[in-house]
């Protein structure tokens, strides 16, 4: 039973029944279980740890659709979408968007696959608990959480080389300055999104 994942399959219906909480749950389970399994992927890690690059090769390989939270927001800031200003301000100040705008942006995405039942992989999402939290009224529970780790000084030397290739005015000190900042952000966030899925 294991090698045809019975239990994985069992599980992922009741978290969707659960979820759902639909009028007549045997029909919603048989209805469940003649469609095509989609799979909800979500790739999180620190700064440095090759987010990108895995998600293009997971999605490649499972032929999944791929979904990546700082392109959506550059393609927003590109085609000077209504949150273009609040995002570049944000980009500008080395800050995480504003939860409301990462959200609009993703659920649009995600229910742009749900509802053609495609199984998808999210990279950056979610990266606070309020994006979290969002996932839950949107309907959607991760399949897998996959997040990576990374050491600390990998990271912080990461952000530093970004820092000083997106922008001339940050160097030496003030680089060490916002990466560490950044780096005790995302610590402190990812904890409370851990703890959220636990």
């Amino acid at each position: 039973m294991d090698e045809n994942q019975v239990y994985e399959l069992f599980e992922d219906l009741l978290k969707q029944l659960i979820v759902s909480r639909p009028d007549n749950p045997l029909q919603f389970l048989l209805q469940k279980i003649k469609m095509n399994q989609v799979r909800r992927i979500f790739l999180l890690g620190a700064p440095g740890s090759c987010r990108q690059e895995n998600l293009e090769a997971l999605s490649e390989y499972f032929e999944w659709k791929r979904i990546s939270t700082g392109k959506l927001l550059r393609e927003h800031v590109q085609a000077n979408g209504p949150h273009t200003n609040r995002i570049t301000q944000c980009f500008n100040s080395f800050q995480f968007v504003d939860d409301e705008i990462v959200i609009e942006l993703v659920e649009k995405e995600i229910q742009t696959y749900e509802k053609k039942a495609q199984s998808w992989i999210i990279q950056g999402f979610p990266r606070t608990r309020v994006q979290a939290l969002s996932l839950q009224r949107m309907g959607i529970i991760p399949d897998k959480l996959i997040n990576l780790n990374i050491r600390k000084h990998n990271s912080l030397a990461r952000i530093k080389q970004n820092l000083v290739a997106t922008s001339q005015d940050v160097y030496g000190d003030m680089a060490d300055e916002i990466a560490e900042r950044m780096f005790q952000e995302y610590e402190i966030n990812m904890n409370s999104v851990c703890e959220t899925f636990n």
